[in-house]
């Protein structure tokens, strides 16, 4: 959980929030602009993918 955290806090950019819920919880805030699909699509292929973790 702490890698995947890394991980997603160097995708997101300042301004959205990347959060620790539990053992098993991450969390992100993050303004739902143009564009917010896409990354998600890059996210799951790559290193959400590959720590085995679904959105």
């Amino acid at each position: 959980m702490v890698v995947l955290s890394h991980e997603l806090g160097r995708f997101f950019t300042p301004g959205e929030s990347v959060c620790v819920l539990g053992r098993h919880r991450i969390a992100v805030v993050a303004p739902d602009a143009g564009g917010l699909d896409a990354r998600l699509d890059e996210l799951r292929r790559g290193s959400v993918g590959e720590h085995g973790a679904a959105l």
